[in-house]
């Protein structure tokens, strides 16, 4: 009896799990709208967790819910699939505890009005995500919600009520999971562009949100934020116009790599009148690193960034380090306006409009840090009105050199000052730069949001004639020039050329020596160590890595034939070539030489790129 009773027991157990596998197994399907669906919405009607929706090119005009599904629905991309929601709600909603792996991509998404949400029994209905919200509620009965948000634009949307800030024009998230927003444009919404509050996890990347009449990014209320190459440009609001973070703990907030620029605080709403044209802080522990913030406005306090408030939960905590903190303005503060401290280093600020480019104040009255180091600012433009525990450490106060600032390139000069000054030994020293190009480059670092990279740096541009004897002698040129600090000579479309290398200075009588010729600007991971006892150049001589660099030839060579073929005949030192045909066309082409200074002692000659615009 017992046996029988366990056959039929095993039976029954693997009868229910043959059923389970069954139903967990089913096949993901592939809905396409028009194709087996008239509208994005049937489509979600009929289809189930884990099933993709293809939605081809057209206008749509239509608002969908998820309705609790994990679908991945993509448009055939920005400007191809558009959802329109005639102003009639939140375009997309996500509303029913929707799992990870919820996902839209591929649409534009436009003319969307925040539907309003009940989010607790004892408030008032909001209006939240213009273009899309993503909500759960409170008291939380069921899971909170998840979506991912990539290559969309979403533009030209708003919240109900003439609200700006609160809710979110573009994407509005009020407690959820984990939502991430990358590679997408948020332009042109009457409202933040993204709103986030009771986030557990969100994450911005690669993305632009700009021209919104509300803060850029808004994340408040036990929220961690982690931005990453992001542009927040020309957005206003009442504080924090391109970015508002408060009230974050327990969690932290990052930002990385980003572009914060032309932000404009209009009028106040938590400062006698306004602060943090690019930044707001209030009662957050956050990490900005690698940014450029230029160009905001404040306009009282902290033009580029206000830090106030203090957290219950603490920590409080303030770092910059590698950032651009340039031409932005307010009373007080222009660049920086704190009241809790804050710890910068391997920074750049100045140039900022106000009484001073950094003002520390005391808002607690409690002690607080003021810790500068290894950063560039002007000491009469340092104001710290407290009894602040004030570290100075490796700074300098020099211009920083900037390529163009009136157009907007902060990138460093080879003549700034500011290269190789940073700490490269500083604590979690960011990897990248703003441009994700190494942090740390021959063993130092730069300060500011940006990293040279120029294989001028390189001692292999400069080559090694007459080392030993006062060199290295430069002795390569084009046009009578040698390209002077980033061995650089620049001419006009239809110019000629006349390359010549002179005779080293250190030596007497003729020396036969080869030219070679790349048309690029070499980088820093085209510097080879050539055999020989050539040692370090520029980039490979033909015929080393033939395969590998098509545009690598010899310009000319007179220690005999050439495997590669040259360019011009030449003979020894002094030697200029013949002018050469007019260039009709932009062309950049880079020069570097090898030359026999003693017999069988061959050393290269510095580096000239000549550009053609």
């Amino acid at each position: 009896m017992s046996r029988r009773l366990g056959a039929t027991s095993v039976f029954v157990a693997l009868a229910l799990v043959l059923v389970f596998v069954g139903t967990s197994a089913r096949a993901q399907a592939t809905l396409t709208v028009p194709g087996s669906h008239a509208t994005i919405q049937a489509a979600i009607n009929a289809a189930s967790t884990g099933d993709t929706i293809l939605v081809a090119a057209g206008l749509y005009a239509e608002r969908i819910d998820y309705l609790g599904k994990g679908l991945s629905i993509v448009g055939a991309g920005v400007g191809q699939s558009i959802l329109d929601g005639q102003m009639q709600g939140s375009v997309v909603t996500i509303a029913n505890s929707e799992p990870l792996g919820t996902r839209i991509e591929g649409f534009t998404i436009r003319n969307g009005l925040g539907s309003l949400f009940q989010l607790d029994p004892a408030s008032n209905p909001l209006s939240l995500g213009g273009g899309i919200a993503v909500v759960g509620y409170s008291p939380i009965p069921q899971p909170l919600p998840n979506l991912e948000v990539k290559n969309c634009r979403i533009e030209n949307c708003a919240l109900q009520g003439s609200v700006l800030y609160g809710g979110g024009g573009g994407i509005g998230v009020h407690r959820a999971m984990k939502v991430s927003v990358e590679d997408t444009e948020i332009r042109n919404n009457f409202g933040e562009g993204i709103h986030g509050n009771l986030v557990v996890d969100l994450r911005v990347s690669r993305s632009v949100v700009e021209s919104n009449v509300g803060s850029g990014v808004r994340v408040w209320s036990s929220s961690r934020l982690t931005m990453t190459q992001c542009r927040l440009a020309g957005n206003s609001s009442g504080d924090g116009a391109g970015l508002y973070l408060s009230d974050g703990f327990p969690y932290s907030h990052t930002v990385t790599g980003c572009e914060i620029v032309d932000n404009v605080v209009t009028t106040g709403t938590g400062s006698p009148s306004g602060g943090g044209g690019g930044i707001y802080l209030s009662g957050t522990t956050t990490r900005v690193e690698n940014c450029l913030i230029a160009r905001n406005s404040g306009p009282f306090l902290g033009g580029g960034i206000y830090q106030t408030g203090v957290s219950p939960g603490g920590p409080n905590e303030f770092d910059l380090v590698g950032n651009t903190i340039v031409d932005n303005g307010a009373v007080l503060g222009g660049g920086i306006c704190t009241g809790i401290g804050l710890r910068l280093a391997n920074s750049i600020v100045r140039d900022n409009l106000g009484s001073e480019d950094i003002y520390a104040f005391n808002s607690f009255n409690n002690a607080i840090l003021v810790s500068l180091k290894n950063s560039n600012f002007d000491p009469a433009r340092l104001k710290v009105n407290t009894a602040a525990n004030l570290v100075l450490a490796g700074n300098i106060d020099l211009p920083a050199n900037f390529v163009d600032p009136v157009n907007g390139d902060y990138h460093l000069r080879l003549d700034s000052p500011c290269i190789d000054a940073g700490d490269q030994t500083l604590a979690n020293l960011p990897g990248l730069d703003i441009d994700g190009e190494a942090r740390v480059v021959l063993g130092d670092t730069d300060m500011g949001a940006d990293e040279v990279h120029d294989i001028a740096l390189h001692p292999a541009a400069a080559g090694r004639v007459g080392v030993g004897a006062g060199g290295p002698f430069a002795i390569l040129s084009v046009n009578g020039s040698t390209g002077g600090l980033d061995r650089r000579v620049l001419a006009p479309v239809g110019s000629t050329a006349v390359v010549t290398m002179a005779q080293p200075p250190q030596l007497s009588g003729p020396r036969s020596f080869a030219i070679f010729a790349l048309l690029d600007r070499p980088r820093l991971s085209y510097v080879i160590n050539v055999p020989l006892g050539i040692g370090d150049m520029a980039f490979a001589p033909c015929p080393m890595i033939t395969l590998l660099f098509p545009y690598l030839f010899t310009f000319t060579n007179n220690f005999g034939p050439d495997p590669c073929g040259e360019f011009v005949p030449s003979t020894p030192t002094p030697w200029s070539s013949p002018p050469g045909p007019a260039i009709p066309f932009p062309l950049t082409i880079s020069l570097q030489g090898v030359i026999e200074e003693a017999p069988g002692v061959y050393v290269p000659t510095n580096l000239v790129t000549y550009e053609v615009r």
